[in-house]
């Protein structure tokens, strides 16, 4: 039996007697989620314990494929995830150019996949993600999906695909890419695009954080090796058939996405070391707001209209900062993020008077601006299509309300029926746009 799946979050062995009740604390969790309507990921692992969402890590395909002890560590970390039923993304960089690269990639599933077999492990279906550009598409999910199972599999894109370019061999590329993605949409083994480079804070005493590869399962770009728990918040679930939202109901429900998902963060069992030192650190928590489409489809508003998105922009506004005037009031009442301790510039100076009067100011500023988790509210591009009807293409005007988001999420992308390559590619491009901006209280304009 492996030890982890009865550790802490900080790695602590828990005697029997705590893993029973940890496990009836989880039970009450998900019951007060269930009473909100709401949902969290969790996952079950070996020895009746409960795990988080899954891990990404970073594979640097040469240094593995050069290295031994640095394979050795690779298929280490990939069997442990595999032996306690926690979800895996390998995300691939550093592959070297041209055919070597394709070349690359294919060596390093295959190795993977052997060190699996040789642990008498099967590798089921673990997730992978990969910039564009380092090899062709094709031949980077049929690698995938031979070597390593059906997916998910998320290729990044950047600026190179999400604008248009004078250079006609750049702008060539870029269109094949496009072509291959709408191609593959609906498709059962599809390849599904991502392009957010980093996750945010509205904190403004911590930086954002650079993302690699793509969380499996929840499709949310994250940095490699970070502990997340994700809940769904359906917005249609707290409004009538008119699509009035019950603010008593949905404060409520925040309330209870904050409170339960803290506890869920020390409750759960992480398998992986990165992800133990990660959820001490950073308590991050994934609430995902979804619906938005449909909740306007219920108000039978129309999408392209200016007060459409003005009151839109309002709601989704007022439920970030009801989530983060939540976690503050955490951060008062019990501790405020570890991160936080962590980034005090005072411990850096000598000089007992400078380090006096900086730690003065980061006392003021903490008191100011403190908060307990560093990410919590994740949306999708794609929730603001709405699924009932095929007539989406107006919803894209509602794109703009993406600026309030911590971290995004890309997985289960609609068929796009009804739609066009140009509509697609229109799509993603605004919705990378608006991403890369930085949060503000204007908003776009719809139609623009």
């Amino acid at each position: 039996m492996l030890d982890y799946p009865t550790a802490d979050a900080a790695g602590r062995r828990r005697p029997a007697t705590a893993h029973v009740a940890a496990l009836q604390r989880i039970a009450e969790c998900q019951s007060a989620l269930h009473d909100c309507g709401l949902t969290a990921e969790i996952h079950p692992v070996p020895a009746g314990a409960v795990s988080g969402a899954g891990i990404t890590l970073r594979v640097p395909v040469r240094l593995v494929l050069e290295s031994q002890a640095a394979m050795q560590r690779l298929a280490a970390r990939v069997r442990r995830c595999l032996q306690s039923s926690v979800p895996l993304t390998l995300y691939f960089t550093d592959l070297g150019h041209g055919d070597a690269a394709t070349a690359s990639l294919e060596a390093v599933c295959q190795r993977v996949r052997q060190a699996v077999a040789d642990s008498g492990l099967q590798v089921g279906a673990i997730a992978t993600s990969i910039h564009s550009h380092q090899v062709p598409l094709q031949a980077y999910l049929l690698i995938c999906t031979v070597l390593l199972g059906r997916g998910p599999h998320y290729v990044i894109l950047d600026s190179l695909e999400l604008q248009h370019h004078v250079c006609e061999q750049v702008q060539r590329e870029a269109e094949r890419i496009w072509t291959f993605l709408w191609q593959q949409r609906g498709s059962d083994d599809r390849l599904m695009p991502a392009y957010a480079a980093a996750v945010r804070t509205p904190c403004p005493l911590l930086s954002d954080e650079a993302t690699g590869g793509v969380l499996p399962g929840r499709g949310i770009q994250v940095p490699d090796g970070s502990a997340w728990v994700p809940i769904d918040l359906p917005l249609p679930h707290f409004a009538d058939n008119e699509g009035e939202l019950s603010w008593v109901a949905l404060n409520h429900a925040i309330a209870t996405c904050v409170d339960v998902g803290e506890q869920l963060l020390d409750l759960l069992c992480w398998s992986d070391a990165e992800q133990r030192h990660d959820v001490r650190h950073n308590r991050r928590l994934a609430v995902s707001v979804s619906g938005i489409g449909d909740l306007v489809l219920r108000r039978q508003a129309d999408p392209a209209d200016l007060e459409c998105l003005r009151w839109l922009s309002q709601t989704i506004d007022r439920i970030h900062a009801e989530f983060w005037s939540r976690s503050k009031l955490m951060a008062a009442e019990r501790a405020l993020l570890p991160a936080l301790v962590q980034s005090d510039p005072s411990s850096r100076w000598d000089d007992a008077q400078h380090r006096s009067d900086w730690h003065a100011r980061w006392r003021k500023a903490l008191e100011n601006s403190a908060v307990r988790h560093r990410n919590l509210l994740v949306m999708s591009p794609y929730s603001v299509l709405p699924a009932a009807t095929e007539n989406r293409a107006g919803f894209i005007d509602l794109l703009p309300v993406l600026e309030y988001a911590d971290a995004f999420s890309f997985a289960d992308p609609p068929a796009f029926s009804g739609w066009n390559i140009k509509e697609f590619k229109h799509f993603h491009r605004r919705a990378w746009a608006i991403i890369q901006r930085q949060k503000s209280a204007s908003f776009v304009a719809a139609g623009v």
